[in-house]
């Protein structure tokens, strides 16, 4: 994917969108946390890496959904916390924060940052009991009487 800002918002919302397709259940707290977390690590590829692309890959298992974000850039992300007036420097603070777990792996060329993020259970689905039809209704039904021919 180029490394341009437009990239950010595009990957963020296609990240969810893959998953949903694939059936994945995802409330609506884990799909705005899942944003916010591809956000920050796409932001890093594209404003701190100074790479012309970057790659993501998305793998969803045992409960957790797993996303890479990969650059040509060598420089690692640093984790710190932006001082109160600072405008950025909060995306690994929260990335820290949010996910399940996060880290980096050296690639032969560049770094991948990773990330789980546990996944919610899929609700049970809710069953409703069958009404019993009143005898007025019972009344307007016929008989069916199978005719072997």
């Amino acid at each position: 994917m180029p490394a341009a800002a437009s990239a950010i918002e595009f990957t963020r919302r296609r990240v969810v969108a893959q998953l949903l397709f694939w059936g994945v259940y995802l409330d609506q707290d884990t799909a705005g946390t899942l944003e916010l977390l591809v956000s920050e690590l796409t932001t890093n590829a594209v404003e701190h890496s100074g790479a012309q692309r970057f790659e993501i890959g998305v793998a969803v298992r045992e409960g957790e959904v797993f996303v890479a974000v990969a650059d040509a850039s060598p420089d690692l992300p640093v984790l710190r916390n932006a001082g109160g007036d600072e405008e950025s420097g909060r995306g690994m603070f929260l990335v820290d924060l949010l996910s399940t777990a996060w880290g980096v792996a050296q690639r032969p060329v560049g770094k991948e940052v990773w990330l789980t993020l546990r996944l919610p259970a899929r609700p049970a689905p809710v069953v409703q009991a069958p009404t019993r039809p009143d005898s007025e209704a019972i009344g307007h039904l016929r008989p069916y009487a199978h005719q072997a021919g």
